[in-house]
């Protein structure tokens, strides 16, 4: 919803020069809000009785930034902001330290906050980005390392900063069994990671394309350096505005609250469908300039 409407909105500013199809395209902007925004959590949800999100979600990383402050200068913190911090987050700061994990921000977000709740997150966050602008950076990009750099590894895990196959279906609700059969390793499953694991993994340079990094930033950078490089000075700003969307994608990633977590391929995949139609987009308007 927020990578349509804002790719709207860039195209009324930048491409579209007459004023009833600026207002057509911010109709059409408005329209999946009104869908996802309205429409869906008023009357289907509430109908099919349907709990809203928990509004801790879309705050993960402000909490993430917050919980690194307390984590690296709870020293430094006054008895007043460890009080805020602790209701925040519903455990006491020694706790909050324990939990903090540089990479995923779920063991310190696992609790509903209420709206002074949010008021006050708002606050500390704002006041610990003057006092400790350094770590606030440092919490963000812990979060989003993988998708910008390589062999991103947590632990002794193996490493997940590549885009590893499902080839099991563990993650299932286990009164299902009752009702159906549910296997969760199968013997293709089973051949696919084999095969992926010592072929695709194990080919140099080929295996660069298994990395999330790869689709994240590196691709579309690439496409942006082409289009500053080679595109005609009157056309470089309708070649962006054309890649908006793939732009746009791009930095949602960033404002995640994950990346080098296995979980993170789903946040990643739209761009595997995108970045190359975009990338043939934007070379074939690039030949179409050098052809006249």
């Amino acid at each position: 919803m927020y990578i349509i409407i804002l790719a709207m909105i860039f195209l009324v500013c930048t491409a579209i020069k007459s004023w009833r199809r600026k207002l057509g395209t911010l109709i059409l902007a408005g329209i999946p809000y009104l869908i996802v925004g309205v429409v869906i959590p008023t009357f289907v949800l509430s109908t099919l009785h349907i709990a809203p999100g928990e509004s801790n979600e879309i705050l993960a990383v402000p909490m993430q930034q917050v919980a690194n402050v307390a984590h690296n200068h709870k020293d430094d913190l006054s008895a007043s902001e460890i009080t805020d911090i602790e209701q925040i987050y519903h455990m006491d700061i020694n706790q909050l330290q324990q939990a903090y994990c540089w990479y995923k921000a779920d063991p310190i977000k696992g609790q509903q906050l209420s709206s002074e709740d949010e008021h006050k997150l708002i606050r500390t966050w704002a006041e610990q980005l003057i006092k400790h602008p350094g770590d606030m950076l440092a919490a963000w990009g812990g979060l989003s390392a993988a998708w910008f750099s390589f062999n991103v590894t947590v632990g002794n895990d193996r490493n997940l900063s590549m885009l590893l196959p499902i080839s099991n279906s563990g993650h299932h609700y286990q009164g299902i069994e009752r009702y159906v059969p549910w296997v969760d390793n199968t013997k293709a499953g089973n051949a696919v990671e084999t095969f992926y694991m010592d072929t695709l993994l194990a080919t140099p340079v080929f295996n660069v394309i298994w990395q999330k990094a790869f689709w994240a930033t590196i691709l579309p950078s690439a496409i942006m350096f082409l289009i500053l490089t080679f595109g005609r000075q009157k056309k470089k700003l309708n070649l962006l505005t054309l890649n908006a969307p793939m732009l746009i994608t791009m930095l949602v990633l960033f404002a995640g609250p994950i990346s080098t977590y296995t979980e993170a391929t789903r946040y990643v995949l739209p761009m595997l469908y995108i970045v190359p139609l975009f990338l043939f987009l934007t070379l074939g308007q690039l030949q179409s300039e050098d052809d006249r």
